[in-house]
């Protein structure tokens, strides 16, 4: 009898010690039963209260931290799974190339927003000591991206398909927007597949092949598109008696940062961009002229014939010692708002 209280009394030790309202988790026999690591990550910390820190604050930190070592312990899965891939004679080369961009996709940042990733924090006063416990079901985490990749895959065939399609038609600048729009969708599969290969499954993998052959199709449709709208530029520039290419030379600097091309055959351009800009005398008042710039910018889309952009900026002032100058002021006063406007415009 003795010796079965004896027993017993071990058995509850961890209880008696997790009393005064602590939870559970704090003990590490508890968590090990109830959170074994075959069907959970987890994340656990403790430390001593730091003097002058605010409870609250102190426990989000903690839980921070809870988070940050459950994730940790996720990209050291999928670094093992890279490995095991990477040691097989017989891996797949696709399969190979998406596990090794796993361990990157994966961040270890406590913002990261893992599905039924929970947290929580205690405070124990009596030894004035913070814990920290951090908890996600693998059953739960396989279910949902499971289904994240399947949905993943289709949002970016969805997206390829209609870049493509504008492509064909020859809109070459809706394309170039619908195939930059796709890119952030891989992150999104990539993550997916992450978090599926962290937890033994295979199911992420089925896509694999498939979603590297869609990758591979928008690098090439982007490096086409960097060069891919061709512009045919006719400037007339004027600063009162003396020909400018002011407008013209800050408009093509814009848009060749943004990939486009220019070309000196009104026939083989996809955009025709037509300036027509003057200076115009204003008032003289102690020896300070004012002088206006006046511009018309238009662009025309030469496969439809259609205007894709039209606009006239008037009274844009500059200020000299005679009107000439100050016509050069109006223009470089101009500059930058004319083509911050432009370039807004076309590339929404």
């Amino acid at each position: 009898m003795k010796i079965s209280c004896t027993i017993v009394a071990l058995c509850l030790l961890p209880l008696v010690v997790l009393g005064q309202g602590a939870p559970r988790w704090v003990s590490s026999q508890w968590r090990e039963s109830f959170f074994p690591p075959s069907t959970y990550f987890t994340g656990f910390v403790s430390e001593f209260a730091i003097p002058g820190e605010p409870e609250d604050k102190a426990k989000v930190r903690l839980e921070n931290d809870a988070k940050r070592k459950l994730l940790e312990s996720i990209r050291v899965s999928v670094q093992s799974d890279q490995t095991m891939v990477d040691q097989s004679v017989e891996a797949n080369g696709a399969l190979e190339q998406s596990y090794a961009s796993y361990s990157s996709v994966v961040s270890t940042s406590a913002s990261a927003e893992i599905v039924g990733l929970t947290a929580e924090a205690y405070y124990d006063r009596r030894d004035d000591m913070f814990y920290a416990f951090a908890y996600a079901s693998k059953n739960d985490l396989k279910e949902y991206y499971k289904s994240g990749v399947s949905v993943a895959v289709q949002k970016i065939e969805s997206a390829m398909r209609s870049a493509r399609q504008q492509e064909n038609s020859g809109n070459k600048g809706r394309a170039k927007k619908l195939y930059e729009a796709a890119q952030p969708l891989f992150a999104e599969l990539e993550f997916a597949q992450a978090l599926l290969a962290a937890v033994g499954s295979d199911e992420g993998s089925i896509q694999t092949a498939k979603a590297l052959a869609l990758k591979s199709e928008l690098t090439a449709a982007m490096a086409r598109m960097q060069s891919a709208i061709a512009v045919y530029i006719s400037s007339t520039e004027h600063n009162f008696d003396q020909r400018v290419r002011l407008l013209e030379t800050k408009l093509k600097a814009e848009l060749s940062k943004r990939g486009y091309s220019f070309v000196a055959n009104r026939q083989s351009a996809d955009w025709l961009l037509t300036i027509d800009a003057s200076t115009r005398e204003g008032s003289e008042t102690n020896g300070v002229y004012v002088s206006y710039l006046d511009a018309e910018i238009s662009i025309i889309e030469q496969r439809t014939r259609k205007e894709i952009y039209g606009n006239t900026f008037t009274d844009l002032k500059g200020a000299g010692l005679d009107y000439k100058t100050a016509g050069r002021k109006a223009y470089d006063s101009g500059l930058k708002a004319i083509t911050d406007e432009i370039v807004k415009s076309i590339e929404r």
